[in-house]
This record gives structure tokens, sequence and C-alpha cells, in this order.
């Protein structure tokens, strides 16, 4: 009897070692979502490094792209400072960098007129400004796109040349003086022809400066939070 007591003190009962069991599996559960939870927190942060080492090669980009499409630009105003007969045009000239690259138009100003009315002939300080452009861009590989744009003023009713027509030719005509000063033609992605569909920043379509051209270098953003973020990083110049 006495032995059997003492075999019952040396051991567990029945309940005890379910208990024992339980608080073991328990315990064990815990440590596991534990660990589980961590790795979590692990996986989470090492998928946001990767998320910033990326957007961080992206803003690098587009530093390259806007220091790039920047350095265009400076060549162009550096080139037409240089020629004393055209002096006070720089306003002539108007440079809107996108998502898409950079735009270079030549606009007409009051008293200051890039094309003659009705022609699309390409002459005089016009010619000269489209040569300082294509001396910038002639190096270089971006594809290029051509716009021609009119004002509203309409020609005579019924006549069969319109601004659609204006504008068409003045682009081709831009497009021919930029290959007959070093552009490669294969370069030339587009020549669009919009009249007076897209007036340039005013309600008055009839504004002189919607008279103009537009040569967009493509060189296009890779992603456009990266120019956003960018952008707001170097601030307005």
């Amino acid at each position: 009897v006495e032995g059997g007591a003492n075999g019952e003190e040396g051991g567990l009962s029945d309940d005890q070692a379910s208990l024992e069991t339980l608080n073991g599996a328990t315990s064990n559960g815990t440590d596991g979502a534990e660990a589980s939870e961590l790795e979590g927190t692990d996986r989470e942060r090492l998928n946001q490094q990767e998320i910033e080492a990326g957007f961080a090669e992206l803003l690098e980009k587009e530093k390259a792209r806007v220091e790039a499409l920047e350095a265009v630009q400076a060549e162009v105003q550096a080139a037409l400072a240089k020629e004393p007969n055209l002096s006070g045009f720089a306003e002539n000239l108007r440079f809107e960098l996108s998502e898409e690259g950079l735009e270079i138009q030549i606009v007409d100003n009051e008293g200051r007129s890039m094309f003659a009315v009705g022609s699309a002939q390409v002459e005089g300080r016009t010619r000269q400004l489209i040569d300082i452009l294509a001396a910038s861009i002639a190096s270089s590989d971006w594809p290029l796109e051509i716009s021609g744009h009119t004002d509203s003023l309409p020609y005579a009713s019924g006549a069969s040349y319109t601004n659609w027509e204006l504008s068409a030719d003045r682009a081709n005509a831009t497009r021919r003086a930029l290959i007959a000063r070093g552009v490669n033609a294969s370069r030339i992605a587009g020549v669009n022809a919009y009249a007076d569909t897209d007036p340039i920043g005013t309600t008055d379509a009839a504004a002189p400066k919607n008279r103009r051209i537009g040569i967009l270098l493509k060189y296009p953003s890779a992603s456009p939070a990266a120019m956003q973020a960018y952008m707001a990083k170097i601030g307005p110049k």
C-alpha cells in the first residue's frame, strides 16, 4: 500500500498529465504566433525598404531626365543670346517640361509675328530660331513631334483652305527646316495639325500667341509620381 502511495506521489495523475500537456501546447502556440508576427513585421519592413529603394532609383532617373532636357533649354537660350539680331525674341520661345518630355514652342507675339499672315513660308527670324533649335537637338536621339496651331480668325466664308491646312503646312514646313539643318528625319515621330482647337493658356482664341509651332522632344518620365516628387524637391526655377 505504501509503495502504491509513493508511486502516485512520484508520478502524475491522468488529470495532471492532461493539464500539463494542454499548458505546453498553449505555450508553444503562443510562441509560434509571436514568431509568425515577427516574421510578418520583418517582411513588411523588407517590402517597405524595397519600395523606398525602387522609388529612390526612379528619382535618380527623373533627375537625369530633367537635367538632360534642361541642358537643351539652356543651350538654346545661350545660342539665342549670342544673336544680336534676335534680341528681344526670347519671348517668342516657350519651354514646357512635362511627363512626355520638353516642348519648345515658337509663338507669335503682338507686333512680332513668326509667320506672315496666312502663310506657311519659313523665313527671316523664324528660320533663325529653327536653326538654333536644330543645332541644339540634332545630336540627340530623342524622337520629335511637331505640332502646328493657329488663332481662331477664319478664312473667308467658303474658302477651301482653312486653319487646319495652315497649321498642317506650318508644321510640315518646320519639319523640313529641321531636317535641312541636320536633324535626322527618322526621329520625326509625328506631325500634327490642331488649327485653333488648342489655345495656349487663354480664353481668347484669337490671341496672337495661339499662332505657334511646337517641337516636342520625347523623353517620357518613368514615373509621374517620381517627376512630381523631384520637381517639388528642386522647386520652381
